[in-house]
């Protein structure tokens, strides 16, 4: 399962200017990638501190020695090491996609002989023994609330977002005091005072300081604290290396953006962060890409507070060819989408749309494509960038496909790169780079005339839309993720259907273009049920954004079609085939897919949460025979994969040096500890800060 995001000759190709710039900035994503350990678990820094102790003194195969010497065999060290690889390579002990608990597949007192057997624990027993019996129940507890990422409660699970004793209904009051104050809030954490009743809304930033207000949640006024320097101790370590990057730079655009980014970073106002998007859309294709913030607001069970993440990749020329040339025919393209023209932005600003090849990826998974910035309002006024990560891209194999007819899985697995190109592009480009909001600003204007444009789906005139502050993040909040990514899934699964679009971005697949279409569409729909294994029958919600997004399209075929899709189970419902009629694609699957894309992009543009999110949640239901179908998936399912990156490093010349490691468990511990040679002291003392906040104890 470890998968290697290397990128050798294309880092050997730069010179050495773009190196030292790359080596920074690959320096200022490993550090903000510290701070996914705090968003994503309450004992996840405190374990990743004892295990980075552990290897920091020993290599791995050094240590496997003296574990064999105190009784170990071969699989129990593989499981432990197995279990360590993934807690530095998801920050976590949560699935990276799915935001499920893992725990070691050993016995706890074999766990701590693991770490007793250590020179690291021999030389700071105390210390390892305090922090250990701070955490290890929650590393191994599976039941309720440890099993999954969830708002604070014993049924639905538990968030570093918020502090255990928070109320939903709190949240959302501050929520909207912030948005009163015409504030973003994706750099923020809400804890609530353990010892009043004070809401704090902690921001992201190194600069400490606070301001006092005065809130009322249910007629009661309230004490609320905005609390700046969040991470400080990293955000200092990240700006230190952006400033850094800024002399090795190729452009004056470059250092603007990476001083506005430092600027958001020191501060923690979101406006400049705002501000540094806007500068890094007029970056075009260079050489060293990068991208960085609090941005993606997956992780956050209420789809508002944003997870770390930061990207360094080398622009790959020659594959950015055919990218560049499908922006070229975008604007062509988007006229054969189903909604009227007035629901398409006012101009397509022909976005930057180049393949890359990633150095550092610092988040818990590396995607295949990215859309950015996260931003409506910045995508509709001043364009974006498409971004298609090359080194991503992982070729499934027999056992991936193990619900489809042997002869379908052998075509998937053929045209593979095929369709993962194909469906990134397009989802990237057409799908999140489309369809317009309705905005009423603050001064009144609006971005559309009310009197003449009406709603296809009723065909009266549009009566809502956003207003001022409002966007669409907000406004579907729960769903709002899981609802994009359903809308561009639908729209790269739409232009499969088309001649143009295979012709424009695939002219060589003409010929086989009516065999392929169909290879996407179950490729897309086995991805659904596939990722039933992260649907939680517990809470009736979906972890994860993009598989609830296929779930919604896979339920919407079903429903509205007549036996395009079957899953037929075997008689002792131990296992299931998924067959799909290729012959009624265009016929059935085609219409129901568009009246679907048509209706999630006009509730989105004219504000309709409330229709739309009704629309999709009666989607996203699980039913009796797919919970059966689930049962079977999570029985089978295949182990996910964790990402190993290269480690950069300044030789004695301040050369910039390259170095790749094994792809397996023993590489990527190593891969980490050499990226982390010292972790800051402040990191473990940030956690015990932390901790009487997220600690579960009721």
């Amino acid at each position: 399962p470890i998968f290697g995001i290397y990128c050798k000759e294309a880092f050997k190709s730069l010179t050495s200017q773009q190196k030292r710039y790359a080596y920074h900035l690959y320096k200022a994503s490993w550090y903000g990638y510290l701070i996914s350990f705090y968003q994503r678990s309450y004992e996840g820094p405190a374990l990743t501190y004892l295990l980075h102790q552990v290897f920091k003194k020993e290599k791995p195969t050094d240590l496997k020695g003296k574990l064999k010497q105190n009784q170990f065999n071969d699989d129990q060290i593989n499981k432990i090491y197995a279990y360590c690889a993934a807690i530095f390579g998801m920050a976590a002990p949560y699935r990276s996609t799915g935001e499920k608990k893992y725990i070691p597949e050993v016995s706890k007192d074999q766990f701590e002989t693991f770490m007793k057997t250590s020179k690291a624990y021999q030389e700071n027993t105390e210390t390892f023994n305090t922090i250990w019996k701070s955490i290890e129940k929650e590393v191994y507890a599976l039941e309720q609330p440890y099993r999954e990422i969830g708002f604070p409660n014993i049924a639905k699970g538990l968030s570093p977002y918020y502090s255990v004793n928070l109320t939903e209904q709190e949240a959302e009051a501050v929520e909207k005091f912030l948005t009163s104050k015409g504030m973003y809030y994706r750099n923020t954490r809400l804890f609530k005072d353990l010892s009043s009743n004070k809401l704090i809304v902690r921001f992201a930033s190194v600069d400490n300081r606070s301001e006092a207000f005065k809130i009322d949640i249910n007629g009661e006024e309230r004490d609320l604290v905005f609390q700046f320097g969040d991470y400080d101790f990293v955000l200092a370590k990240v700006n230190e290396h952006l400033l850094k990057a800024k002399d090795f730079a190729e452009n004056e655009v470059q250092k603007r953006y990476l001083d506005l980014y430092a600027q958001h970073y020191q501060t923690g106002d979101y406006q400049t962060y705002l501000e540094s998007q806007i500068e890094w859309v007029k970056d075009t294709s260079p050489v060293v890409e990068y991208q960085s913030g609090l941005c993606l607001t997956y992780l956050d069970p209420r789809q508002q507070r944003a997870e770390f993440m930061s990207i360094v990749a080398l622009n790959s020329k020659i594959t950015s060819e055919r990218t560049n040339k499908l922006v070229s025919e975008a604007e062509e393209l988007l006229k054969l989408l189903p909604w009227p023209s007035e629901f398409e932005k006012d101009k397509f600003l022909k976005p930057d749309f180049t393949c890359i090849e990633v150095v550092s990826f610092g988040f818990a998974y590396t995607c295949l494509g990215l859309c950015l910035p996260h931003f409506d309002e910045i995508k509709q006024k001043h364009g974006f960038k498409n971004l298609f990560l090359l080194n991503s891209i992982m070729i499934p194999k027999q056992e991936h496909l193990k619900f489809l007819p042997e002869d379908v899985a052998e075509k998937v697995i053929q045209y593979h790169k095929i369709i993962t190109y194909f469906t990134v592009c397009y989802h990237e480009l057409l799908g999140h780079g489309s369809g317009k909001v309705f905005i009423k600003d603050e001064k009144g204007e609006m971005n559309f005339d009310v009197s003449t444009v009406k709603n296809p789906i009723t065909n009266e005139n549009v009566q809502s839309w956003y207003l001022g502050q409002e966007n669409f993040f907000g406004k579907f909040a729960k769903y709002a993720n899981a609802y994009e990514e359903c809308r561009s899934d639908s729209v790269a699964m739409y232009y499969a259907c088309f001649r143009e679009a295979w012709e424009k971005f695939y002219p060589e697949q003409l010929d086989n273009w009516e065999q392929i279409a169909p290879l996407i569409w179950i490729y897309y729909i086995d991805l659904a049920i596939r990722g039933l294994e992260h649907y939680s029958e517990e809470t009736s919600q979906w972890r994860q954004a993009h598989i609830n997004g296929r779930y919604v399209i896979f339920q919407k075929l079903l429903r509205d079609t007549k036996d395009l899709i079957r899953i037929e189970l075997n008689e002792d419902e131990t296992d299931f085939k998924f067959y799909f009629d290729q012959e009624k694609l265009f016929s059935e699957g085609l219409p129901a897919l568009k009246d679907l894309l048509m209706k999630l992009q006009v509730y989105k543009s004219i504000a309709d949460s409330e229709t739309g999110l009704g629309m999709f949640e009666d989607l996203s239901q699980v039913d009796e025979k797919m919970r059966k179908v689930r049962k079977i998936v999570l029985e089978k399912r295949v182990p996910k994969r964790i990402e190993i990156h290269p480690y950069l490093y300044l030789n004695e010349n301040q050369e910039v040096e390259y170095q790749e490691f094994s792809e397996n468990f023993d590489g990527l511990i190593e891969s980490f500890v050499a990226r982390f040679q010292e972790i800051p002291p402040e990191f473990i003392k940030k956690w015990q800060e932390d901790a009487p906040y997220l600690q579960w104890k009721q």
